[in-house]
């Protein structure tokens, strides 16, 4: 999977069609959440922030075991926060809160304030 460079060096159209089409040909890869989480990560750089929600919501919804949940359920609540949802994002982050032992205290309260003080949300 060399073409993850592409995200990497930032060369965000290149990654988003690759990881498209990876997740359209191989759905049942041991692998495929993985790219679904990049293929997010590219929208929400794109701006693509609908698409985005949708893709962290396949991740949310359909894998369970996937080791990265947290990273998933975050990306979600910052779309949530983003698109002034709040009361949703709260939930979100709350799970968060509760199934990681790991979380570093400043983030929560850091996502909260870069929204919150934003013109986006009022």
């Amino acid at each position: 999977m060399g073409w993850i460079g592409a995200f990497k060096d930032g060369f965000y159209d290149i990654a988003e069609r690759q990881f498209s089409t990876f997740v359209s040909n191989y759905p049942k890869h041991t692998r495929v959440f993985d790219i679904y989480y990049l293929l997010g990560r590219t929208f929400v750089i794109k701006g693509k922030l609908k698409e985005a929600r949708a893709v962290f919501s396949k991740i949310i919804n359909e894998a369970k075991n996937f080791e990265n949940m947290d990273d998933a359920l975050l990306g979600m609540a910052e779309l949530e926060m983003r698109l002034g949802n709040r009361e949703e994002a709260t939930k979100l982050l709350v799970s968060v809160i509760k199934s990681t032992r790991n979380l570093t205290r400043s983030i929560i309260p850091t996502i909260f304030w870069d929204y919150s003080n934003s013109d986006q949300i009022n």
